[in-house]
């Protein structure tokens, strides 16, 4: 769309044009919107939107994605991640609220499941007793919080992905769960000579990994090492594996360690069990 004001219009022409656009291009008003993020809430780390089924009409696809960038009464974040499961209506995700000084509120997240009927979205009773509902309107996803007979209300907007990840705020305690489950011991057995290699992961933060490896070859040595792995990572920042030295590197696979370890007789491309 361009554009082209004349020389010579007058300040109120301009401002009667600004006034229209403002009217007939709301759209334009809510690109502009999704790209600032003005409140945060938590997510989990691990979490990616996936296009809702094929057969899901228009008017629940509608439904998907995250929603978010406002407050609660003004006063608290509220942040939602749907997915749409089938054409009936069926949707589970993330419900996610900020912290809040004032309301004496810490940040959190709950996973949610609900139903669409028509334009309304109604979530399962809360575990506090409250009933959550959201209509999808012009304005956006308009929801009630109801609970001891006290209504709140918000109006979110559609987020894309990477908004979403923008403003979310990601708690510790998720880091620490997803990267304790790595910590431990590993062990890799040779089936043909007998020979073993043992390798600890005594602890992971941002400046790398605490790792020991001890090796025993009946034909070679035995030894041992102890260094600060450097951590490899996805294009997201997420933590998916460890770099012993440069050119060896172990990725996280659920209970194994997989990858190789170069400087170390018979162990190169194998992978390591958790003990």
């Amino acid at each position: 769309m361009r554009i082209t004001i004349f020389r010579g219009t007058s300040r109120r022409s301009m401002l009667s044009i600004c006034v229209v656009l403002l009217v007939i291009c709301p759209l334009f008003r809510s690109a502009a919107a999704t790209e600032k993020v003005e409140c945060s809430a938590p997510l989990p780390i691990e979490i990616n939107i996936k296009p809702p089924p094929q057969n899901i009409p228009e008017s629940l696809a509608r439904f998907h994605g995250f929603w978010g960038n406002e407050r609660w009464n003004g006063l608290l974040c509220n942040l939602l991640f749907l997915e749409v499961r089938d054409n009936q209506g069926s949707v589970t995700g993330i419900y996610s609220w900020g912290d809040s000084q004032r309301l004496g509120i810490s940040s959190g997240y709950i996973n949610i499941v609900g139903t669409i009927t028509g334009s309304r979205l109604t979530l399962s009773r809360f575990s506090n007793g409250a009933e959550v509902t959201y209509n999808l309107t012009s304005q956006g996803l308009q929801g009630t919080y109801l609970k001891d007979g006290v209504t709140s209300y918000v109006t979110l907007i559609h987020l894309s992905q990477e908004a979403a990840l923008r403003g979310n705020k990601v708690r510790q305690e998720d880091i620490r769960a997803l990267v304790g489950k790595w910590e431990g011991k590993y062990v890799f057995k040779d089936t043909g000579d007998g020979g073993y290699s043992t390798l600890w992961v005594h602890s992971i933060n941002e400046a790398g990994a605490d790792v020991t490896i001890e090796w025993r070859w009946p034909v070679q040595r035995s030894d041992s090492t102890h260094v600060t792995a450097a951590l490899v990572r996805d294009e997201k920042g997420r933590i998916i594996g460890i770099e012993p030295w440069r050119g060896s590197r172990l990725m996280f696979r659920g209970n194994r360690l997989v990858g190789d370890l170069k400087m170390i007789p018979g162990i190169a491309s194998h992978t390591f069990e958790k003990d």
